[in-house]
């Protein structure tokens, strides 16, 4: 299969059984790769109500067919999913060589189920695929992991747990290759329940594509516009810190004060080591910055500076970069969530402010003491002592610990914790795709122009049309001069779809340089398999009504699509007050135009208003017979029309 490495890997850790199955064509149809073909699989195996650190939970990587090619940004490994945060199940991806070498390795998807008895770890080397044990690394940290799996087995991807993994914590993560973050939700959770440490691969085949001249044509072509690309350069020095202008003005924050916090000339010449690409991509945006501690010197991997800056240095008053590069090789090291960790200590922070918790319930810790309560409260997150104990067990353990006296603090959604508050910036796209998102709050799903605030109604034209946004749809979204969020949002899930399917980084410097038009030539050079635009945006379109049917099957409604109370009540911060108002910050927006937008959403979706569910009409019109025997299966009543 050109574009494909063929195979599919069965391995059931309880039976320690390893089977290879081959990956169908008409599969490959319908659902494009990686991401959709991973749900597609997900369906076949489908049980409801299954506990998320049960052995039943299967856990599904799957890398796209431009994976292994030249195409540029083409190294996403997918990872699905029941996520014990949301109880849902999701495909976060990852950046870095897993994906790669899992292909030269001859496999496209890889599906885990079961429990080991003992800790173990799968190496994957071409044919030869072992369950190995992990009981040497076990109780290690990710970066450590990550090196002695090369050292043993040689150059390869790794995709490797920490101890929050293996303790269980529900926010702990994996990291692809010590730097690809995978699995905000509870990921690292799942493989530790599963005593599965790491998955090593390594292969020996290249990936061949059907017609290599025409797919090199549109490969130079996309080269040669990335290389012109005025800001290459700084941001493979910076990262997301090269837009800190920019940022400011969306958080409505004074640059200056921002800039308090990050200094280049420090940043350069003492924290920054090198900066380095996932295979293919041209940028190079993930990076290595050095630590002294205790008269050594560390290496940090990491996907960026620009998120500890803002989650810890701004909200805890932390200046110091050393700290901050602290507290990045913790969360790392270990494999935690380090935007729910610093939610969760936000929640902490405001409550304490407001009386409503005292040091006394934090253990003798103050919020008062910025760097101090940060490092006190990972130590004992790592550790499992006092506080730190309740902290594992996510925002339900919170909750029954605190109760409201913490919970009016917290914006939580599907249990996961909010990333953009509306009232902080304005109401875009991916502040709405939090409420609808069936894996909860992310920050990639829904992503599009809106993060930039301010743009004219062209501006989204052209961008509607670069993704493959219909006509007819694109006159509901731009409608005298205005955006129509709701609407909008269907579209970038389902770009989102495209790339992460076909294996392409998501991240805003690599997405702008792809189109509809030039994923479908991309996809049919590589793979041989003739497809319109049309067709590839009907395929997004069925992934994502595939992911939503698997999750309301599991019983999640429009209740669950559930808006922060938070959101409607004034946020006070430094001496100004904010309120959620519409992308172009006009209006004031109520609960009651919230809900309305819920209603466009499921109506551009075609799904039923009031469940939030997608209707048998729509099921059928998208060919997901195999949803509707399912649903049958179960007794699941899907709504009609």
């Amino acid at each position: 299969m050109y574009g494909f490495s063929g195979g599919v890997l069965f391995v059931d850790l309880s039976r320690n059984k390893v089977v290879r199955r081959e990956l169908r064509e008409d599969i490959v149809k319908r659902f494009i790769g990686g991401y959709g073909i991973n749900n597609f699989l997900l369906l076949d195996i489908f049980h409801p109500n299954i506990d998320s650190l049960s052995p039943s939970n299967p856990l599904i990587l799957g890398a796209g067919p431009l994976v292994g090619t030249l195409a540029p940004g083409a190294s996403k490994i997918v990872a699905t999913t029941k996520l014990p945060m949301t109880n849902s199940y999701g495909s976060p991806a990852g950046g870095g060589s897993f994906a790669l070498y899992l292909k030269m390795a001859g496999y496209d998807h890889l599906i885990v189920v079961g429990r080991a008895e003992r800790p173990v770890y799968i190496a994957i080397e071409d044919e030869n695929v072992e369950i190995r044990s992990a009981h040497d690394i076990w109780g290690t940290g990710i970066f450590d992991t990550t090196d002695e799996l090369v050292a043993r087995h040689g150059e390869g991807g790794v995709i490797a747990i920490g101890p929050a993994g293996e303790n269980l914590v529900k926010f702990s993560i994996a990291l692809v290759d010590k730097a690809g973050t995978l699995g905000r939700g509870g990921l690292g959770a799942v493989m530790g329940a599963k005593n599965l440490k790491a998955v090593f691969a390594r292969g020996s085949r290249d990936v061949e594509v059907a017609d290599p001249e025409a797919f090199l044509e549109l490969v130079r072509g996309l080269y040669e516009r990335i290389r012109r690309y005025p800001m290459r350069t700084v941001i493979s020095k910076y990262g997301l810190l090269a837009g800190l202008r920019e940022w400011a003005e969306i958080l409505q924050y004074p640059v200056e004060e921002l800039r308090e916090y990050f200094d280049p000339i420090l940043y350069e010449r003492e924290v920054l080591v090198r900066s380095f690409a996932c295979p293919g991509c041209p940028i190079g945006d993930r990076f290595i910055y050095r630590l002294k501690e205790n008269g050594r010197e560390l290496r940090v991997w990491a996907a960026d500076f620009f998120t500890v800056l803002v989650t810890f240095g701004i909200r805890f008053g932390i200046k110091s970069h050393r700290d901050l590069l602290k507290i990045l090789y913790l969360v790392n090291q270990h494999g935690i969530d380090m935007l729910t960790l610093s939610n969760i200590m936000e929640s902490f922070k405001r409550a304490y402010e407001d009386g409503s918790l005292s040091r006394e319930d934090l253990e003798g810790l103050s919020p008062e003491d910025g760097g101090t309560f940060v490092f006190s409260l990972i130590e004992r997150v790592i550790s499992g002592e006092g506080i730190g104990d309740v902290i594992r067990g996510g925002w339900p353990a919170i909750f029954e610990k605190f109760g409201d006296r913490i919970r009016k603090y917290a914006m939580v959604i599907k249990g996961l914790d909010v990333l953009y508050d509306p009232r902080r910036s304005y109401l875009g796209s991916m502040e709405f795709e939090q409420i609808v998102c069936p894996r909860g709050p992310t920050s990639n799903s829904g992503g599009s122009p809106t993060y930039v605030p301010g743009k004219d109604a062209e501006f989204f034209i052209r961008h509607c049309r670069r993704v493959g946004v219909p006509e007819d749809a694109i006159k509901k979204i731009v409608r005298k001069g205005e955006i129509n969020i709701p609407r909008l949002v269907r579209y970038f899930e389902e770009w989102y779809c495209i790339l992460n399917s076909l294996g392409v980084c998501n991240r805003a410097h690599i997405n702008r340089f792809y189109s509809i038009d030039l994923c479908v030539g991309l996809f049919s050079a590589a793979t041989g398999i003739d497809i319109t635009r049309e067709a590839m945006r009907l395929a997004a379109e069925r992934i994502w009504n595939l992911q939503r049917m698997i999750n309301a099957l599991d019983g999640f409604t429009r209740r669950d699509d559930a808006i922060p109370e938070q959101w409607f009540e004034p946020l006070r911060e430094r001496g100004r007050v904010f309120v959620m108002r519409d992308y172009y910050r006009r209006r004031e927006i109520s609960r009651e135009d919230l809900e309305k937008m819920l209603d466009e959403y499921y109506e551009e979706r075609g799904w039923d208003r009031k469940t939030g569910i997608p209707t048998l009409r729509k099921l059928s019109e998208l060919g997901l017979k195999e949803v509707i025997d399912v649903a049958n299966k179960y007794g699941f009543k899907i709504p009609q029309s």
